[in-house]
């Protein structure tokens, strides 16, 4: 038996003893939300079989669109990540801004830093270990599903600005740099 049938047996256990199916963990996440951003598809299943309230789940998962980047044109290109206020209490969002990086000059003799199309923005530089893969959190970029590890989700909700507070602009590597197992992509 495989590790996602053993998990569908404890859920389905639980469930039968009184868990309750649609409750919320400290960062108003469900069950079946849980399980989705784990990739547990028997327990996906599963708790939608037993009446899983889901009238936003696709919305919440990304399901109708992942965040996907978008390739750099420029070497002298940075992702700055502006964290917007959360939603709903604890929904993470965020957008990305596309700037130009202070070496601009140095690199692109072309480049021209008075050009009206680019913009300076302040920014804090964060790098980490992020923790365990394990724990996946989904956050929101531009609008798109994307999951990030535990460290930096409760950073994310730990500095998400105020509602009327001036914007939060990051540098975070997990975010900014668009990585996958074998390799980087600007």
């Amino acid at each position: 038996m495989g590790s996602n049938e053993r998990i569908r047996g404890v859920v389905k256990l639980l469930l039968e003893k009184g868990a309750e199916l649609d409750s919320k963990d400290n960062d108003g996440q469900t069950p079946l939300l849980l399980a989705a951003a784990k990739g547990h598809e028997a327990v996906v299943k599963l708790l939608l079989e037993k009446g899983a309230e889901s009238p936003h789940f696709a919305a919440e998962m990304g399901m109708t669109e992942e965040f996907k980047y978008e390739r750099l044109e420029y070497d002298w290109q940075l992702r700055i990540v502006e964290l917007l206020p959360l939603k709903d209490g604890s929904k993470v969002c965020c957008k990305i801004h596309v700037i130009p990086g202070g070496d601009a000059t140095e690199l692109d003799p072309e480049y021209d830093a008075v050009r009206e199309d680019t913009k300076k923005l302040p920014y804090r530089a964060l790098s980490y270990t992020w923790g365990d893969s394990n724990e996946m959190h989904q956050i929101f970029i531009d609008d798109k599903s994307f999951l990030v590890r535990a460290n930096l989700f409760h950073f994310l909700k730990e500095w998400a600005p105020l509602d009327g507070q001036g914007p939060a602009y990051f540098w975070i590597d997990a975010i900014s740099i668009c990585s996958w197992k074998g390799g980087l992509v600007r």
